[in-house]
């Protein structure tokens, strides 16, 4: 994967490459046209007003719609996150598709501290007034991070105004539904919608995409380690079809035949 980190925060000069660059006032770095049009050379796709922070992670192509904040966050191949989306740590498969307005990598406050107000560590929200605090949390401490952790596997589908909170992952063909809150691990090629996740919360999961036979054939071939574009491009021609009948098992593609 490339590693991508933003420049440190430092004062305007009249260079054009400091130029290129401008800082809100949030944590994330906002790139100028010019340096946008030179990243789409090493697959990276930045819609105006797309914040980096911290480093991003990624394997080109990649794109990132506007408005969308992305935090130590690490993206494989032909995945994107659409407008007005917040991401913070954590990683998204290939082939994976976000709609816009979903949150993952929220804020953990320690609930066990006798308060659970930022304003009395590191927070930058009030240091205008108190100056730098560098009290550490508990949970800081343990964790090392203060917001959750998502893996979001291969060829995932998120709708619109998803919220992901903890540490769960969602398998590797899941489709979640727009507006859904997702609290638990979701299995591979579940169709989930509602809020929590998980095999003991049945309520959310509608069905899944195919036969157990058909998914446990998917997840062995992993079709999506292959530049499945590019073949297209090609001319090539690939059974992207499958024959859904209750007992047709997946016809297997030998991809890497071609």
């Amino acid at each position: 994967m490339t590693m991508f980190r933003p420049r440190p925060s430092q004062p305007q000069t009249a260079d054009a490459a400091a130029a290129e660059i401008r800082y809100p006032q949030s944590n994330g770095v906002v790139f100028g046209p010019i340096l946008r049009q030179k990243l789409l050379a090493y697959g990276l796709r930045l819609d105006p007003d797309v914040q980096i922070s911290r480093n991003l992670k990624y394997n080109g192509p990649v794109t990132l719609m506007r408005n969308t904040l992305a935090a130590h966050l690490s993206i494989d191949a032909y995945s994107y996150i659409s407008h007005d989306s917040l991401f913070v740590l954590g990683s998204i498969g290939r082939y994976s598709c976000i709609a816009h307005y979903v949150e993952c990598g929220l804020g953990i406050h320690d609930i066990h501290c006798a308060t659970m107000s930022n304003a009395v560590c590191h927070s930058t929200a009030f240091a205008f007034h108190t100056g730098p605090i560098n009290r550490i949390t508990a949970v800081e401490r343990e964790r090392g991070e203060i917001v959750n952790n998502a893996t979001i596997g291969n060829d995932v589908w998120i709708g619109a105004h998803v919220l992901i909170v903890g540490d769960v992952k969602i398998g590797d063909g899941a489709v979640i539904g727009a507006g859904s809150i997702i609290t638990q691990d979701v299995p591979p090629y579940a169709i989930v919608a509602g809020a929590g996740g998980g095999k003991n919360s049945e309520r959310i999961i509608k069905g899944y995409r195919f036969t157990d036979e058909q998914i446990s054939d998917l997840l062995e071939l992993q079709w999506w380690q292959y530049d499945v574009p590019k073949y297209l491009a090609a001319g090539q021609k690939l059974p992207l079809d499958l024959e859904l009948s209750a007992h047709a098992p997946l016809v297997r593609v030998g991809l890497a035949d071609i």
